[in-house]
């Protein structure tokens, strides 16, 4: 979900309100406005766009002088076992993985069953991956996931879409099958996607690029979820300015992923449609 806002819950907002201009995210700051129009260009061909996307942001975020972070389970259970059960499936990508987070009771996926702890005992099986895509997701996670028979699902993805040059339609399509095969078993809680281009490793020359599909990606997500009753979102963008811009504070080691602090920014953006979702099992 990384690098969005602690906020509350979105359900009918079809278009996200104060969320930036192709210009506001940068674009006016090219040198000309030749290069201004063929960048434009550019990326009105999806192919093309998301090669450039890939390319740059690639080579931009190769950094061997910062760590590799191991990616971590945070399956368990927690609470009383006298309370009723309710069994929570976490999948995605990194958010649910979480490297770089200490103590492991930190990440988001433990702190939303910590949040619930109080009225269930809750068993969590997570079945994410690192640098996880939506396709990613839908061959491999989903099926697992549906194995595992969740009374609820906590799904992160799309970050790995954006920085590694998906196509939007191709994310979109992934993600509606994802959304669909999860909520004709359970209630999902989407995180979403925030503002990437707050990620120290990304330079300043692509922030814009990064900020741009960031918000077409989460807005993707949107439209989907909008479709189906049983799932709900969290807000990503709502007009301020992202709780990780310039606060090197809550990344880990590798200047890359959410630490301890940044999972909490996460753990209260989704702390409200964790609720209004548990009122509806």
């Amino acid at each position: 979900m990384a690098y969005g806002h602690s906020g509350q819950i979105d359900t009918t907002s079809r278009r996200l309100q104060g969320a930036p201009s192709f210009d506001e995210v940068g674009l006016g700051s090219l040198a000309t406005m030749r290069t201004r129009a063929l960048m434009r260009w550019l990326l009105s061909l999806p192919a093309i766009g998301s090669a450039i996307v890939a390319g740059q942001v690639a080579h931009a975020i190769s950094r061997s002088d910062l760590p590799s972070l191991t990616n971590q389970d945070p399956s368990g259970i927690f609470g009383n076992p006298e309370l009723p059960p309710l069994h929570l499936v976490a999948l995605g990508d990194s958010t649910i993985t979480a490297p770089g987070v200490e103590p492991l009771d930190a990440c988001v996926v433990r702190r939303a069953a910590l949040q619930l702890a109080d009225r269930h005992q809750v068993s969590v099986t997570s079945v994410g991956e690192g640098g996880a895509r939506a396709r990613d997701a839908l061959a491999r996670q989903v099926p697992a996931a549906l194995d595992a028979r969740p009374d609820l699902v906590l799904l992160s993805l799309g970050a790995n879409d954006v920085l590694h040059g998906s196509r939007i339609a191709n994310f979109r399509a992934d993600f509606e099958m994802i959304v669909s095969a999860l909520t004709d078993h359970c209630p999902v809680v989407v995180a979403g996607v925030g503002d990437l281009a707050t990620i120290p490793r990304i330079p300043p020359s692509l922030r814009w690029l990064v900020r741009r599909r960031s918000y077409r990606f989460d807005s993707a997500m949107i439209q989907v979820v909008d479709r189906y009753p049983r799932a709900i979102k969290a807000v990503t963008w709502d007009g301020t300015p992202s709780a990780f811009q310039d606060a090197p504070n809550l990344f880990a080691g590798d200047w890359f992923h959410a630490n301890a602090e940044g999972h909490a920014v996460f753990a209260a953006a989704i702390r409200e449609p964790l609720e209004r979702v548990l009122d509806s099992i």
